[in-house]
C-alpha cells in the first residue's frame, strides 16, 4: 500500500512539474501579418492615389520607385500620407551612394518621425533585375 501513495505521489508531482511552465507562461501577442502593395510609380499624387485606393483592405505599402528614391521631400511625404492612412511603409532604396549619404541620416529621421509604423528599408534588388527589366528592343537588340 505504501508502494502505491509513493508512486502516485511521485507520478502527481511529475505531472505538476510538467504542467506548471505550461500554465505560468504568459500569453504572446502574435506576430503582425502585414498585406500590401508596391508603388513604383512617378510622382507622389500617383503615391496618394494608389494609397487612397488600397488603405481600406491593406496595411503596408513599399514605396519601391526608381525615379523617387532620391528626393527625400518625397519620399517624406508619400510616407506621411502613407502612415496617416494608417499604412505601415517600407522604403526603396536602391544602392548605397557614398557621394549621396542622405540614406543613413534618413534613417534615423524615419525611425523617430514613423516609428513602429517604419518597418524598415527594402535594399538593393536582384542582380540581375536591371538586364532582366531593360526594354532592350530600344537598343535594336
Amino acid at each position: 500500500m505504501k508502494h502505491v501513495f509513493k508512486v502516485s505521489i511521485n507520478l502527481l508531482t511529475i505531472i505538476i512539474a510538467v504542467l506548471m511552465p505550461v500554465a505560468v507562461t504568459t500569453h504572446e501577442e502574435p506576430s503582425p501579418v502585414y498585406l500590401g502593395v508596391t508603388f513604383c510609380g512617378d510622382t507622389v499624387d500617383e503615391a496618394k492615389l494608389l494609397i487612397d485606393k488600397v488603405e481600406a483592405y491593406t496595411n503596408l505599402l513599399v514605396l519601391q520607385s526608381g525615379s523617387i528614391m532620391e528626393n527625400q521631400s518625397a519620399i517624406n511625404e508619400i510616407c506621411d500620407y502613407a502612415t496617416s492612412a494608417g499604412l505601415n511603409i517600407i522604403v526603396y532604396f536602391g544602392w548605397f551612394d557614398p557621394d549621396s549619404q542622405w540614406q543613413l541620416s534618413w534613417l534615423d529621421y524615419a525611425q523617430e518621425r514613423w516609428a513602429d509604423k517604419f518597418l524598415g528599408i527594402y535594399y538593393s534588388d536582384e542582380p540581375a533585375g536591371r538586364y532582366l527589366d531593360y526594354d532592350w528592343s530600344l537598343n535594336g537588340v
